[in-house]
């Protein structure tokens, strides 16, 4: 997946995020992984271990931001993780990309459970325009055609349901 694909590895408890952030760069993946952080601390943490290794942390205010600048976050290296949530969250994105921030949601479960039921996609271009960069969504096929404008949902919707009734 190298140049299509930015692999996110999920630290869950139990794995030190400053090994794992030091392992990234000692593999030359640099430009093709972040870890997730789930806490300033860890995020800190992996930045001190590897400052040029990519780290996703949680960000819903200013001063979660100014927190992880002022604690040696590189700016280029940081994406702000803006939650789950039935509601776009448009103010916190455009002070987010004002700051040169890129911005990660969700719409699983809220807003693809919505797609799946109206068939109407259209959300997903709209979270783009809104100032999106990532999406993580349970239905990523239509999600990704519709965002690139590549015409008729239709087939992806198609491909998302097949895919998720199979066992």
């Amino acid at each position: 997946a190298e140049g299509r694909a930015l692999l996110q590895l999920d630290v869950k408890d139990g794995v030190d995020i400053a090994e794992l952030t030091r392992f990234v760069a000692q593999a030359g993946a640099r430009d093709r992984a972040a870890v997730v952080a789930y806490t300033v601390e860890d995020a800190l943490a992996a930045a001190a271990a590897a400052p040029d290794v990519g780290v996703s942390v949680e960000i819903t205010s200013a001063d979660r931001l100014a927190e992880l600048l002022d604690g040696g976050l590189a700016r280029d290296r940081l994406m702000a993780w803006t939650g789950v949530s039935p509601d776009p969250i448009p103010e916190l994105w455009a002070y987010l990309d004002a700051q040169g921030v890129p911005v990660a949601f969700g719409s699983l479960w809220y807003m693809d459970s919505a797609v799946a039921e109206s068939g109407d996609a259209s959300i997903y271009a709209d979270l783009a325009a809104a100032g999106v960069d990532v999406l993580s969504s349970d239905l990523h096929l239509l999600a990704a055609d519709t965002i690139s404008g590549a015409g008729d949902p239709a087939p992806a919707v198609a491909r998302c349901n097949s895919a998720a009734s199979q066992p």
